[in-house]
C-alpha cells in the first residue's frame, strides 16, 4: 500500500510500515528538528526518491488537491491537550484540535484519490478527555465520513519493547472495503504475549567513553546523573555508579515540583518519583 504519513515526528509510523513493505509518498510535520531528524533518517542514500515526496509543513495550509493518492493515512495528531500532564484542554485546546485538519484534508480529496484507511494514535488520556466525549467526538466524525471505526489500547511491552507505553490506537476503514474486525487479533496478541524484552535484555555491557558526559558538563563539582547506567550481575535492578551517587541531593527536584530522593544510599532507582501522578 501507499501511505501519506501526518504529524510525522521522526518517522515512527513511517518505519514500522516500511519494514512490512508499504510505501510512504510523502510526509508532513510542523517542528524544524523533526523534520531534519526525519530527512536524515529517510533521505540518506535516496536522495532522489525523497526529494520527489510530497513534504509538507504546515497542515493547515494544505489543501486536499496537493495530497498525492494514498491508500492508507496515518496519524498522531498533538497529544498536550489530552495528556494527563497537560491542561487537558481537548479538543478545545490548539494542538489536539489538529487532528480535524485530516478530516478536513479527507473531505476536500477528490472521491478517487481518498484513502481506503485512516489509523489514527494518542495518548491514553484522549479516552478520558471531557468525560470522553472528545474521543466521541473524534470516531463520531469518522463514522460520518464513511468510516467503519475500530479502536483498542496497546502497550509497547508486549510488543518486544522494555518500555511500559499504552497508546490507542483508532483504525478506520471505509465501509465499502471493510471485511471485518481487525484489531481484535491484535488485542488478543497482548494478553498472548506477556512482556517478552526487559531493560536488562538491552542494556550494553560496555559503553564506549565518547559516550560518557564530559566531566565539567555534570553539574556542581563535576558530577551528576548524567552517566550511563549499569545493571548489576547479581541483580535486576538497575544502579547508577557509586562514584556519582555521592553528590545527589534530597533538595534536587523533578519537574520543578516538590524535592524528592530519587536514589538511595546504594544508588538504587527503587521509584521515580512522578509529579503527575
Amino acid at each position: 500500500m501507499k501511505f501519506l504519513d501526518f504529524f510525522a515526528g521522526i518517522g515512527g509510523f513511517r518505519m514500522g510500515f516500511e519494514q512490512v513493505g508499504h510505501e510512504c509518498v510523502g510526509h508532513v510535520e510542523w517542528d524544524k528538528y523533526a523534520q531534519a531528524s526525519y530527512a536524515a533518517i529517510y533521505g540518506q542514500g535516496r536522495e532522489e526518491e525523497y526529494a520527489n515526496e510530497f513534504n509538507g509543513w504546515d497542515i493547515t495550509t494544505i489543501a486536499g488537491a496537493d495530497l498525492p493518492r494514498a491508500d492508507l493515512w496515518n496519524f498522531g495528531a498533538p497529544c498536550q491537550d489530552f495528556s494527563m500532564a497537560g491542561k487537558r484542554a481537548g479538543l478545545g485546546g490548539e494542538r489536539s484540535s489538529l487532528v480535524q485538519e485530516v478530516f478536513r484534508l479527507y473531505r476536500e480529496t477528490a472521491e478517487e484519490n481518498r484513502p481506503t484507511y485512516l489509523i489514527y494514535e494518542n495518548v491514553k488520556g484522549m479516552l478520558s478527555s471531557n468525560g470522553g466525549r472528545d474521543f466521541l467526538a473524534i470516531i463520531t466524525k469518522m463514522e460520518s465520513l464513511g468510516f467503519v471505526v475500530e479502536w483498542g489500547m496497546l502497550n509497547s511491552k508486549y510488543w518486544g519493547v522494555p518500555q511500559n507505553r499504552e497508546r490507542v490506537f483508532t483504525v478506520g476503514t471505509r465501509v465499502d472495503k471493510w471485511n471485518g474486525p481487525s484489531m481484535q487479533d491484535l488485542l488478543l496478541a497482548q494478553e498472548v504475549n506477556g512482556v517478552q524484552t526487559k531493560l536488562r535484555d538491552v542494556l550494553e555491557d560496555s559503553v564506549d567513553e565518547k559516550y560518557y558526559l564530559a566531566p565539567e558538563k555534570r553539574g556542581r563539582g563535576g558530577k551528576g546523573l548524567a552517566n550511563p547506567l549499569q545493571a548489576t550481575s547479581d541483580s535486576n535492578q538497575v544502579v547508577v555508579e557509586q562514584n556519582y551517587v555521592d553528590n545527589i541531593s534530597e533538595k534536587q527536584s523533578f519537574a520543578k515540583r516538590k524535592s524528592q530522593k530519587m536514589l538511595d544510599e546504594n544508588g538504587y532507582l527503587p521509584k521515580m518519583y512522578n509529579p503527575y501522578n
